[in-house]
């Protein structure tokens, strides 16, 4: 792109100087042709007086001024022969008939040259011609400044279009990292004030982000504030309820205030997660953070007789490692609720390259689909239960971390899979670029 403006200015720049040395050219020749009149109208002020004789003696004296005359005359019979002049000959290029020719000829130095020819008498050609050795130097000395001074031109103009363009791209990386570095929960990202103290269109952006996260920041802190504030009356009535439940011996009543507890501390839990304001994202190793589950489900895999399998190997992804395990344990949960006993649940870790996923495969009876968005649908209606909740946690840290979920129903058995981009330095280039 930068080479196409260069490119196009030199074209531009280029279509003026041909402009230019064509007005020139018809200048030089304006000013030759007045000369040649000049140069005519004394002779044929000779001739009135002296006839042809007259014409031939003011071209015999202006011959003998030498070299330095720019001007060629010649007066030739009606044959062609010569009767005075500084030629040998005629010039063949010139018919000797009446009008304006511009010729070049060898006996004159090679120079270029503008003519008058007229008819003296009826009978005599007079040919009045001047060099245009004014052009031709135009051309030999002006051309090449005006070609060396574009090649100048482009170059000078080739680096700052470099330049300005690296001075605006540095920029947009550091908008872009900014906007990376809120995307990760930085609620406290912002751009320099030098970013934006420019008058244009970058910086006008750069006070618009930064405007932009400022009252992000502000609204998501107030709605934290607010949804903290809410849950912790609801719970403590709740709790009341419960209490007061249990003292009437009103067991139900009692259970279904806990039930009512617990998923208030879950909805909190994923809001928490989805809004993901607390933390950056960090190098995590997906092996790890699969262990990390395993030990805190084993006990009850081995209660349950259910043997749990963990296959996988160490990769990288960028993302919050208690988040994370709180999304396995999540995956394992359901895997043991569902899991029959004497039947096996395994923990795949695998990577190809560019992404890695964790698979938990069990050998229960699944479902009927193995769309989410069903799934989550028949849970929300109790008629899957326990997928319903876990897998919307795993789903709400599945987005958080730009990771992909998916279901697939074994029959029998079920597989729920979470794929990664991997982390490295590429990646993180790439999001800051």
């Amino acid at each position: 792109m930068n080479l196409l403006l260069v490119g196009l200015m030199v074209v531009v720049a280029g279509i003026v100087t041909f402009g230019a040395l064509q007005v020139v050219d018809r200048a030089v020749e304006q000013v030759a042709r007045a000369d040649i009149e000049a140069e005519y109208h004394e002779l044929v002020r000779y001739q009135s007086q002296y006839r042809i004789v007259g014409i031939a003696d003011g071209i015999d004296y202006r011959i003998s001024l030498g070299d330095s005359h720019p001007m060629i005359y010649m007066l030739v019979r009606a044959d062609a022969s010569v009767v005075v002049g500084n030629l040998d000959q005629w010039p063949v290029a010139v018919p000797p008939q009446p009008g304006w020719y511009r010729f070049t000829i060898d006996q004159a130095g090679g120079a270029e040259l503008l003519a008058k020819v007229e008819l003296i008498e009826g009978e005599f050609p007079v040919l009045v011609a001047r060099r245009l050795s004014v052009y031709r130097s135009l051309r030999n000395e002006f051309l090449p400044f005006v070609l060396g001074s574009l090649a100048l031109l482009a170059i000078i103009m080739l680096v700052v279009v470099i330049v300005s363009n690296r001075f605006f791209q540095r920029r947009i990386v550091d908008i872009n990292a900014v906007l990376v570095e809120a995307g990760n929960g930085n609620l406290d990202a912002r751009l320099p004030v030098s970013a934006a103290e420019h008058d244009d269109e970058i910086s006008y952006l750069a006070r618009q982000v930064n405007e932009t996260l400022e009252e992000n920041a502000r609204l998501i802190v107030g709605l934290e504030t607010v949804s903290q504030t809410a849950a912790h009356e609801i719970n403590k009535e709740l709790s009341y309820l419960r209490d007061a439940a249990e003292q009437c011996n009103q067991s139900e009543l009692a259970a279904s205030a806990d039930e009512l507890i617990k998923l208030l501390r879950e909805i909190l839990e994923l809001s928490k997660i989805e809004s993901s304001t607390d933390a950056f994202m960090k190098s995590v190793n997906l092996a790890e953070v699969v262990r990390s589950a395993v030990e805190l489900y084993h006990d009850a895999f081995e209660e349950a007789q259910v043997s749990l399998e963990v296959i996988g190997e160490p990769v990288m992804v960028l993302g919050q490692s208690h988040l994370l395990i709180n999304a396995v344990s999540n995956l394992l949960s359901n895997a043991l609720r569902h899991a029959p006993a004497g039947s096996r649940v395994v923990v795949d870790v695998s990577s190809d390259g560019t992404s890695a996923t964790v698979s938990v495969t069990d050998q229960g009876s699944g479902t009927t689909s193995d769309d989410l968005r069903e799934v989550l649908n028949q849970a929300r209606k109790g008629n899957v239960a326990g997928y319903g909740f876990g897998l919307r946690f795993v789903q709400a840290v599945a987005l958080r971390h730009g990771a992909k979920l998916r279901l697939a129903n074994l029959e029998p058995g079920f597989q729920v899979l979470l794929t990664f981009p991997v982390f490295n330095n590429e990646t993180v280039a790439g999001k800051s670029s």
